[in-house]
């Protein structure tokens, strides 16, 4: 017993990363990726459990003597589901707030469903019609993932991670927590 929780501790901590960068040499769009996965939500998709990935864009602008001032402009939600039986795996996209339905695509492997929802292209920054975003030196993109299983999943390995960690980390989801992406434009 006490192999298996030193064997799953390395879980708890090998969280994805996330990276933003310029898409186009012009400096109007951007890329989100993230990088690597936790094994639980691997083990989430092969079950048949739905994996999201919900991405929260701000554009913001530096003000020296008081708070950024942040817009929530965007949030996109990418999910997948693979179905046992049919052994279909759905991608799902959706911009939140938007009348436009939910673009569904199938994929052949979970890995390529993976990168699917874990790449996001060339969001333009006049989509951020904010009034915020001009591109000068004090404006920024900031940027949150956050993932999680949506549906049943064993309680089990939840539990341990919040004893082991104090209620620190929850395992079967991850918070990237804020990435900030400056929009000075490029050379």
């Amino acid at each position: 017993m006490m192999l298996k929780l030193v064997a799953f501790i390395p879980l708890i901590f090998a969280l994805p990363s996330i990276a933003v960068n310029w898409s186009d040499s012009r400096s109007q769009a951007f890329n989100i990726v993230v990088s690597g996965r936790e094994e639980i939500l691997e083990q989430c998709a092969r079950s048949g459990i739905e994996v999201r990935y919900r991405y929260q864009i701000h554009a913001c602008k530096r003000r020296s003597w008081w708070f950024d001032r942040c817009r929530d402009d965007l949030e996109l939600v990418r999910s997948l589901q693979y179905d046992p039986i049919s052994e279909n795996i759905r991608v799902m996209s959706d911009q939140m707030g938007d009348s436009i339905a939910p673009k569904t695509t199938y994929v052949a492997t979970i890995d390529e469903a993976f990168d699917s929802i874990g790449f996001i292209p060339g969001i333009s920054l006049d989509k951020l019609n904010s009034g915020v975003v001009s591109g000068g030196d004090r404006t920024y993109v900031s940027v949150r993932v956050l993932s999680d299983c949506k549906g049943e999943y064993s309680q089990i390995g939840m539990r341990i991670s919040t004893i082991l960690t104090l209620g620190l980390i929850k395992v079967g989801s991850f918070d990237s927590g804020w990435v900030d992406f400056e929009l000075q434009k490029g050379p």
